[in-house]
């Protein structure tokens, strides 16, 4: 089973392809809204997961030698291919990997309008955008939601919203499906990406150098997420942001201070039983 062909031949309803030594491969579908399960026949070796990487690396794995310290890379078409297995270690940090015993690689979408619907719901009485925070658990479109209403808010909507320059922070590639230096989604003709860095570096750039209106980030948590938004606030550059949590107090749990201190005026909560669908957007004022 040749991964790379499938993906292509496949990617409209692939969400996850699972790759683990001595188990047959995993697939996650999106049917109808539904994620369904299956397993395919191919049994997993330590010979058909080297053959995958090399199809991935093109033979060149020293490009690819500053993502694999994180765990993952990305492949084009903004695809991400988490890995695990044996860690080298250097000078106290992971250098890189040998003996990779697991993949999982996660299909990036591009669901065109599925944020049109609360997109007006995110701004003021004024017709201006408010901070927004997009939480869900995994799977649920959380970095679709994000791609799409970059796409929105640069194009603009007639009627809704003018076109805004976009700052998107994406450490790993997954909102503007990065690869080799090239956006592969449609997001408009005024965004500017930054990938490869840490969001408090990469929002302090943005900042200084391009003028955005507005920033979008993914899966904040971290205390330095907390840091930066917080400067972002003093600025007076907008964001939209997203977390990995099930209810407001999960979120709570991870970032209280943002939302008690209320820097998120619009709350988006993604729906549990379908993928791509909103459950619930409340404000937080």
């Amino acid at each position: 089973m040749d991964i790379i062909d499938f993906i292509n031949h496949h990617q409209e309803e692939l969400l996850e392809i699972r790759i683990r030594t001595g188990k047959k491969i995993m697939i996650l579908n999106l049917i109808a809204g539904e994620i369904v399960e299956e397993k395919m026949e191919t049994v997993v070796t330590k010979e058909y997961i080297l053959s995958v990487l090399n199809r991935m690396f093109k033979s060149s794995i020293y490009a690819y030698e500053q993502e694999l310290r994180n765990g993952y890379f990305t492949i084009k078409g903004g695809h991400r291919v988490g890995i695990s297995g044996e860690a080298i270690i250097e000078e106290g940090r992971v250098k890189n990997f040998r003996n990779i015993s697991s993949m999982n690689i996660r299909i990036a979408h591009e669901v065109k309008g599925c944020s049109n619907e609360i997109l007006p719901r995110l701004l003021n009485a004024e017709h201006r955008l408010e901070n927004t925070l997009i939480l869900s658990l995994p799977m649920c479109g959380k970095t679709t939601f994000l791609r799409d209403l970059a796409r929105n808010l640069s194009y603009g909507v007639e009627g809704v919203i003018p076109s805004m320059n976009v700052g998107i922070v994406d450490e790993r590639g997954e909102i503007a499906a990065s690869f080799d230096g090239s956006i592969g989604v449609d997001l408009g003709d005024k965004v500017d990406v930054m990938t490869s860095v840490s969001k408090c570096e990469a929002v302090n750039m943005l900042v200084r150098s391009m003028n955005p209106d507005v920033i979008i980030m993914d899966e904040i948590g971290l205390e330095d997420d907390i840091v930066t938004i917080k400067n972002l606030v003093s600025s007076g550059v907008k964001f939209i942001c997203s977390i990995h949590a099930d209810t407001l107090d999960a979120a709570k749990n991870r970032v209280g201070e943002l939302i008690t201190d209320k820097m998120f005026k619009r709350i988006v909560e993604l729906s549990k039983d379908k993928t791509f669908s909103v459950r619930s957007v409340f404000d937080n004022i």
